[in-house]
């Protein structure tokens, strides 16, 4: 029975670790860290941030002509941890921004970046010129970190300063940066004329290029898209026009860098190594929330013909209230139908509402994955990406007409040495007689009758989404991009393996090999410990294509003819078409894989999911 006679009591105070646990690690690079103090400065109606290095690199100083801090705002809002009220107070916004700032932890983005931070600040209509320090070294001493938060979590009020009553602003001085970002701030480009990924800049102008990324500050002229506009790049410029919002870094205004369709900004130092793109080569999706959706977006995914330069614009970025989100990220591609070798050929962004917030995680760079918001907008973006595939595919065969065409299977090129040493695991005459039977007909023939086999084949040795990937591989093959054919073939075959490995051994058997695998030492290398738990298709996926057939192997699941075929040579071909190599797919090679895919493993009835 419960006493009905109760005391409050309280838990001990915070310890010191709190600020570690909340300020280290929680932005992964520099300019990302930097960006929440800029982001306060639109937030407080500046008009202008300035941000300026010393000569050596150990002090960045960062200035805005906004609203400024009075002592009291200093600390509600400034520095007490969690404890920002700003989106409960009715404050006056100019040029329609939205309020950015969220989770009151912005000053802890930089306390693990410099010794101190040293604040001036003055609200307009005052003369009081607050001046503040924060020491915060101390508060990552190991040492330190168990003790009582409210003793160690401090700042200095040194005497207040006066001037101009009709001025308002806030400089902040990141004291004693870290070394290595030092460093990193001077470390020299790592190119000439031209670059491939961000990496290559130099330190500070790697630093721009990020920034320029995700703050809300304007395009280029002319961008995005060279010469080119629709109505959802051109409400985001418009908006972005609106918010009158500038950066700039050692007096250098900074401009988004994205840059789709030619080969640099003019008048600009971004030199990008993509020649330009004739219109006829690329095409902008636009993408936009339906009615009934439970938020709002719009945005644009954009394709070209070939690999988008630098490296560091493809995937697809996020913007909340105009802020980047994590960068380009090709983790929304992940889940989707694997669409071969166009995906480095893809970026875009999409522009979200502030209701979107909510799927943010604490420190702002990321997102919750299993949110249902989050899953609703991947949906919508992959539908979009499948269609652009499909524009792609199409575009691909248009401008590959110059090629040579290849009119009769009997002038197929099976030169490469994985088919002669397919030819040495089947033999001659098999190889032949079952991979190719009609020699005399001409290619468009044998695609029509090889799609009316794969339709009839449905629902007796195979299912509609193998018949959708192998349709999608004679496309490709139709458009001569036998690269994407021999992918989309290959990941057919993976697809009906890892569902006969879920039905036919389950993933119980499967980790208990690996673990075997494991302790015998025949793992791969890069495979070793890459998992702990298998527990559904999604985790089979995780494991090299080798490994798989090993497993294969040793329960007899395929016959040792078929098995040495994909595992000793078809594997081969998928790798050289997957990466970056001076491979040169060829007819031969797709006719090849396909035919394999079909009749080794989808046609095969020992090879039944059923």
């Amino acid at each position: 029975m419960i006493n009905k006679i109760k005391k409050k009591e309280y838990p001990s105070e915070t310890a010191v670790q709190l600020v570690s646990h909340l300020s280290e690690g929680a932005y992964t690079t520099f300019a990302k860290a930097v960006k929440e103090l800029v982001i306060n400065a639109f937030d407080a109606n500046a008009s202008e941030a300035h941000l300026d290095f010393d000569k050596d690199f150990s002090t960045l100083t960062i200035s805005d002509d906004g609203d400024g801090m009075s002592s009291e705002k200093f600390k509600t809002e400034f520095i007490r941890i969690a404890g920002s009220k700003r989106r409960l107070e009715n404050k006056k916004r100019i040029f329609d921004r939205p309020m950015i700032g969220r989770f009151g932890i912005g000053f802890l983005s930089v306390a693990r970046l410099c010794e101190t931070v040293t604040v001036y600040s003055k609200e307009k209509g005052k003369e009081e010129v607050i001046i503040r320090e924060i020491p915060l070294k101390h508060l990552f001493d190991k040492d330190n970190q168990l003790n009582n938060l409210n003793d160690q979590y401090y700042f200095y009020s040194h005497p207040d300063s006066k001037d101009d009553k009709n001025k308002s602003y806030t400089k902040i001085f990141l004291n004693g940066l870290r070394q290595d970002i030092q460093e990193d701030l001077k470390s020299p480009k790592r190119f000439k004329d031209v670059w491939d990924n961000s990496d290559e800049l130099c330190g500070v102008d790697r630093f721009k290029w990020e920034l320029g990324i995700l703050l809300p500050v304007k395009y280029s002229k002319n961008f995005p898209v060279y010469k080119f506009s629709n109505s959802e790049i051109e409400q985001a410029r418009q908006k972005l026009d609106k918010f009158a919002f500038k950066v700039f870094v050692n007096n250098e205004e900074i401009l988004k860098p994205i840059c789709f369709g030619y080969r640099y900004f003019k008048n600009s130092k971004w030199k990008y190594p993509a020649k330009s793109v004739p219109s006829n080569q690329f095409n902008v999706r636009p993408i936009m929330s339906p009615p009934g959706a439970k938020f709002k977006f719009y945005g644009y995914i954009y394709n070209q013909s070939k690999q988008i330069q630098p490296s560091s614009l493809r995937g697809i970025l996020l913007r909340i209230n105009h802020i980047g989100i994590k960068g380009y990220s090709k983790s929304l591609f992940e889940f989707t139908k694997n669409i071969g070798p166009i995906l480095p050929a893809i970026s875009g962004e999409v522009f979200l509402d502030s209701s979107f917030e909510e799927v943010l995680t604490l420190d702002k760079d990321d997102f919750k994955e299993d949110h249902p918001l989050f899953k609703e907008l991947v949906g919508y973006i992959h539908n979009a990406i499948d269609e652009v595939a499909s524009i792609s595919r199409k575009r691909s065969s248009r401008i590959k007409t110059k090629k040579k065409e290849v009119t009769k299977l009997k002038d197929l090129d099976l030169s490469s040495k994985e088919v002669k040493q397919a030819q040495k695991i089947l033999g001659k005459k098999e190889f032949k007689q079952e991979y190719f039977p009609n020699l005399d007909i001409s290619i468009k023939t044998n695609i029509k009758n090889l799609k009316t086999r794969i339709n009839n084949l449905v629902g007796k040795t195979i299912d509609q989404d193998e018949a959708s990937y192998l349709i999608e591989s004679l496309e490709c093959f139709e458009a001569n991009c036998f690269r994407g054919s021999i992918l989309m073939a290959w990941n057919t075959g993976m697809f009906r393996v890892h569902r006969k490995i879920e039905k036919g051994i389950g993933f119980v058997a499967f980790q208990k090999e690996i673990e075997n695998m494991r302790r015998l030492s025949q793992t791969p290398k890069y495979i070793k410990d890459r998992l702990r738990n298998c527990n559904c298709i999604e985790d089979l996926k995780l494991y090299s294509e080798e490994m798989v057939y090993r497993i294969l192997e040793k329960f007899n699941l395929l016959d040792s003819t078929t098995n040495q075929l994909f595992y000793k040579s078809l594997i081969i071909i998928r790798h050289s078409c997957a990466h970056p190599t001076g491979y040169k797919a060829n007819d031969g090679d797709a006719v090849f894989m396909i035919q394999s895919v079909l009749d080794r493993i989808l046609n095969n009835k020992n090879f039944s999911i059923k």
